[in-house]
Formats: C-alpha cells, structure tokens, sequence
C-alpha cells in the first residue's frame, strides 16, 4: 500500500519524498533511488521471516494442544503413573499401506540408479570424495540417530520418505561418496549394493526402500538429504526434548486423532 502525506500525495515508504504514481508502483511504493528501494525490498523480506516464525510458533502450539489433549486418555492405557509431569509431543503420522513393490518402479530405479552409476564413473572419484556425515546435532559421536528422534521416526514411520519416489534420492555425489569409502568398488559393486536392498514390499508410492522395519538402506548408504533432514515437528522436538530429563509421549497424528503413540526417555519403549 502506498503512502500518502496530508495532502493526500503519495510519497516514498523510505524516505517521505513525493513520488508519482508511476514511480509508486514502478518502484513498489518507494521513489527512484537504490538505497530507498533496497531498504524497502529488506523490510518486506523482515516482515515475511516474521509472519512465517509467527505462523511456525502458533502452528507449533497448536500441536502441542493436541498432544496434551491425548495425553491423558493414552496414559490411562499405558498404566503410567505421574503423567503430568510428562512431555507431550504431535508429530506427523504416515499411513499409506504396505503393498509389493512393483516391477515397473523397480525397472524405474533401476535405470535411475544405473544413469547415476555411469556418470559418477566417468570421471575419476576425488581425492577427497565426500564422507558420510550426519548432522552433527541429531546424531552421536558414532554417527548413529539419537533415542529421541529415532523414537520420533518410529512412531511418524516415515512421512518424509514419502518423497523419495523412485529415485530414492540416490544421485552421482551419493556414487562419489561411495567410491571414496570403497577405492577398489567398480561399477558393477555400486550398482549390486544399492540394488540387492531393494525390498519385496514398500509403502504405496514412497520411497522405493520405505519398508516396513524403516529405510532398507543403512545409514552409510542414505542421501544427506536422507541423514541430515529433519520436518518442522521433529526440530521443534528435538530442539525443546533434548536438554530435557523428562519422559516424553510421542504422539503421532492424523488429522487430529492418535494413530501410533510412544513413551521415550533415553532409549525408547512404549506402545505404537
């Protein structure tokens, strides 16, 4: 919206000068100058972080509404003493079915894969070949997912993945990555490793290796993207769980109901 003095002129948002009405939309509300028009592309872009952090917060305390909301109902079905005291947390929950992974999505990543395996092998793998590397942050000093954001997967069972398609996130880099831990791999190698984790059953139209007991890949074998993302429900229970010494029920949520729950402190346990 242009702004406007007493007398009714428009004038710049920066500075006040009188601007005309071809400059007012022209330049979005702003006279010619660059300082003027950049200051004002700043303020737009502080008020877009702030209208989106409010949105995350109010949506963040939505979720833990309707986690506290359940809390009790599924601690009287769990026999867990002092519930009060305990932490409760919404998190997404996945529910496509198991079905068997069809041949024509196998026949998809496999052509996917072997296109990554070529390129990655037509150049000559760098001294210093990417490493596997988790986020520092949600992982330990052995590179392994901590308790609670492996309770925090378990019991979403992978609505990210769902993502991975047939392609799996699998890229050249990914091909890299490997040939650096494994100088003696040929081409052939890559492509068997990746392909003999296939599964006979995935989740209907995720991940290709989105199985039932969680990625048929291991760690070492994932994208980045793979390791290293986290949805906003899981930082959000990463961020607040974490410094925490009290029980947390986890509990995952589709469209308001409870579908899987779990209790986890260090390591989990529980009910899903």
């Amino acid at each position: 919206m242009t702004s406007r003095n007493h007398l009714g002129h428009d004038v710049c948002a920066v500075c006040g000068a009188a601007i005309s009405g071809v400059e007012a939309q022209v330049f979005d509300s702003t006279c010619s100058r660059l300082l003027c028009r950049v200051t004002r592309a700043q303020r737009i872009a502080q008020q877009i972080s702030k209208d989106k952090q409010q949105r995350r917060r109010e949506k963040a305390r939505r979720r833990k509404e309707q986690a506290l909301a359940h809390r009790d109902r599924l601690a009287a079905e769990l026999q867990i003493p002092a519930h009060q005291s305990f932490q409760a947390f919404a998190l997404p929950a996945q529910q496509r079915p198991l079905v068997p992974l069809p041949e024509d999505r196998k026949a998809s990543f496999r052509e996917h894969l072997e296109r990554m395996v070529q390129e990655a092998f037509a150049v000559v793998v760098p001294a210093e070949a990417p490493s596997f590397s988790p986020a520092e942050d949600n992982a330990n000093s052995h590179g392994e997912m901590s308790p609670i954001l492996r309770a925090g997967c378990a019991v979403c069972q992978g609505r990210c993945c769902l993502q991975g398609g047939d392609q799996a996130y699998f890229t050249v880099d990914l091909v890299q990555r490997y040939r650096g831990q494994h100088p003696q791999a040929t081409a052939q190698d890559v492509y068997r490793e990746y392909d003999s984790r296939l599964g006979e059953r995935t989740y209907e139209n995720s991940c290709v290796y989105h199985q039932q007991q969680g990625c048929g890949l291991p760690r070492e074998l994932r994208s980045d993207t793979c390791n290293r993302f986290e949805c906003e429900e899981l930082a959000e229970l990463h961020r607040e769980a974490r410094a925490s010494g009290e029980p947390l029920l986890l509990v995952a949520l589709d469209g308001g109901e409870a579908v899987r729950w779990s209790v986890c402190s260090q390591t989990p346990t529980g009910q899903t």
